[in-house]
């Protein structure tokens, strides 16, 4: 028997008896919908796929046991009420009927592979699963905003469609909550002894009923019988009683540790050992080797506190604190100035157009293929055909946020173009500098695009918008003083085309490490680092190891990436280039400090890191 088939045999025994539940025949008619074949079952129900001629489409069809008209009333409130429930990442309620002495809900068919299936079938980043686990918190905290608990959450009852969409399935043993702020609820009522699901029980029960005072809104049901599955349940959970949102919260929070460490978060030979652990806070220690960051680990500790009240408050608060990564704002920094621009030879294209302002006004012309309206339809109808509920809301977003950065390139191109070809008030040699400049803000600009465009998906989909935002500022083209520190390009042209090369495929890497595309990022960054080398230029050098560290260090090869960040900080420096120093020594110290748990060293390079951000004004 596999520790998910343990039951409780005392909560049984006091339960009605249950007949099995019919095996429907493929053609069998259940409500206006026909049976095709049995896709899942449990100790509460069956899942059918099944035909709704009526819309002409295939659903999951869920039969469950009733053992009386009230709980054939109450079963058809629930699942009514999950209906109302529109998330994406919820699976959505269709229907729901009588079917002789069951009830049926009809539900939304997902094909695709649990969340455990997805972890296991090959290694993963943490970062990637994190994203997973908080797409499957927001439709648990959607849940709890509709006053339902869903008693039962676990890595199995989440699915990754074959859209790439998390969504959270099997509220079968979900309850209409009741909101009160007061501690005394009424016991359980023994009659009322379903659910809509197959939960899996815990052999420990208890018949006296245990108040919990929730935060004021916060949802909570009354539990006549243990449901769900033991390896997930709270403390509170395995007695009959009063739960609340948080039990959810901590079941949320055992399957991130499970999936983020390869196992859960509490030791124990069985059953009852396990939740002797769970209930007085007996951790196991991390895995040797994991990469998990100790703040997320910190965010889970106290998801998962044997008591509810020393919780988060609620899912939500949960979600931000997940969210909200230390390292977050560096890595933006180190984005906004991974690229410091440099001059590509573009004075005697200028020069060529003649002496008037008219000269000055091809801006437009050199987005072509950039950013139009062929490139803008061609975005919007790939966000679109994704399926994902939020993409045509986010093709909007992202296709204004680009046309603002095209118009802000457009007239930064032409006042630099004016202020020497027209006023004279700027030299040749500073308008190759902006002309550089905005050369590499169109690749950044371009690369990003094109990884947007190319093979739209949900996840990419969603990472879009802070993607462009994200992108290094037009206006730093218009600084004269970061301009002019930067090292020159060498005399050889084999050796500037090599150079101006290694940077675009720098914007490309960029691109694909700001869509969570990270496998990618990591490899290309390896070899544009090995090719800035070969070229040793300080400035490439400098440009191509801070994004080797900043790819290494969200792969979780701390090592790595501060031998890369190391060697950014020492060649900006060699290079005068200040805000690439500033953003590498940043970075290191939250590696070394932090990630690799050395704060003295940490501390001593944040000084190096301010130190650089002065000199960068």
């Amino acid at each position: 028997m596999s520790e998910d088939d343990v039951k409780t045999q005392s909560v049984a025994s006091r339960a009605p008896a249950r007949r099995p539940l019919p095996v429907l025949e493929r053609g069998t008619t259940v409500g206006r919908y026909v049976i095709l074949d049995r896709i899942g079952h449990g100790g509460m129900g069956i899942v059918y796929r099944a035909y709704d001629p009526d819309l002409d489409r295939r659903v999951a069809l869920k039969l469950v046991r009733a053992v009386s008209k009230d709980t054939t009333a109450r079963l058809i409130r629930e699942a009514q009420a999950l209906a109302k429930v529109s998330h994406p990442n919820i699976v959505q309620v269709f229907d729901v009927g009588v079917f002789g002495d069951t009830v049926f809900i009809a539900m939304e068919l997902v094909e695709g592979k649990t969340l455990i299936a997805w972890t296991k079938e090959a290694p993963r980043e943490w970062r990637e699963t994190l994203g997973h686990l908080l797409d499957a918190g927001r439709g648990l905290a959607a849940a709890h905003d509709a006053n339902l608990v869903h008693r039962d959450f676990k890595p199995q009852n989440v699915m990754i469609g074959a859209d790439g969409r998390v969504r959270v399935l099997d509220f079968g043993v979900a309850r209409r909550a009741v909101f009160t702020t007061d501690a005394s609820l009424p016991a359980p009522d023994e009659a009322d002894d379903e659910s809509l699901g197959d939960g899996d029980t815990d052999s420990d029960d208890s018949t006296r009923p245990v108040a919990s005072i929730a935060p004021a809104g916060l949802p909570r049901v009354v539990a006549s019988r243990l449901t769900g599955t033991w390896g997930y349940m709270a403390p509170e959970q395995r007695t009959r009683g009063v739960l609340d949102a948080r039990a959810d919260q901590f079941a949320f929070a055992v399957s991130a540790w499970e999936l983020l460490h390869g196992e859960r978060p509490f030791p124990g030979e069985n059953p009852r050992q396990y939740a002797e652990a769970s209930a007085t806070g007996t951790f196991r220690p991390p895995p040797a080797g994991n990469t998990t960051p100790t703040w997320i680990r910190k965010v889970l500790l106290r998801a998962l506190s044997p008591r509810a009240t020393d919780r988060y408050n609620s899912m939500n608060d949960v979600l931000d604190a997940l969210s909200a990564d230390p390292a977050r704002r560096r890595t933006e920094v180190a984005i906004g100035v991974l690229v410091i621009a440099a001059a590509v030879g573009v004075t005697a294209a200028i020069a060529s157009l003649g002496g008037d302002s008219a000269m000055c006004e091809d801006g437009p012309r050199h987005m072509v293929g950039v950013w139009d309206s062929a490139v803008a339809a061609q975005l919007d109808g790939g966000f679109r055909a994704t399926g994902a509920p939020f993409a045509a809301e986010t093709a909007g977003k992202v296709r204004a946020a680009l046309e603002e950065r095209t118009g802000s390139w457009v007239t930064m191109h032409r006042e630099a173009c004016r202020a020497t070809r027209v006023s004279g008030e700027q030299s040749a040699e500073l308008l190759d500098l902006r002309m550089g400049c905005l050369s590499r803000r169109r690749e950044e600009m371009r690369a990003l695009v094109q990884q947007l465009i190319s093979a739209p998906d949900g996840p990419r989909v969603a990472a879009s918008i802070e993607a462009v935002a994200r992108l290094p500022s037009v206006a730093s083209c218009a600084d004269r003083d970061a301009l002019t520190a930067v090292m020159p390009l060498p005399d050889d042209p084999m050796r500037r085309l090599e150079i101006d090369q290694a940077r675009s495929e720098l914007a490309t890497i960029n691109a694909l490490f700001s869509t969570g595309q990270w496998p990618a990022a990591r490899t290309r960054a390896e070899h544009v680092q090995r090719r800035a080398h070969r070229l040793a230029w300080p400035p490439l050098v400098a440009e191509a190891s801070l994004m080797r560290g900043l790819v290494e260090r969200h792969a979780g090869s701390f090592a790595a990436s501060e031998t890369a960040l190391n060697e950014a900080a020492q060649a900006a420096a060699r290079a005068h280039l200040d805000d690439v120093a500033a953003a590498a020594w940043a970075e290191l110290a939250w590696v070394v400090g932090y990630e690799q748990e050395r704060p003295a060293e940490g501390l001593a390079l944040t000084a190096a890191a301010e130190a650089a951000a002065l000199r960068a004004g």
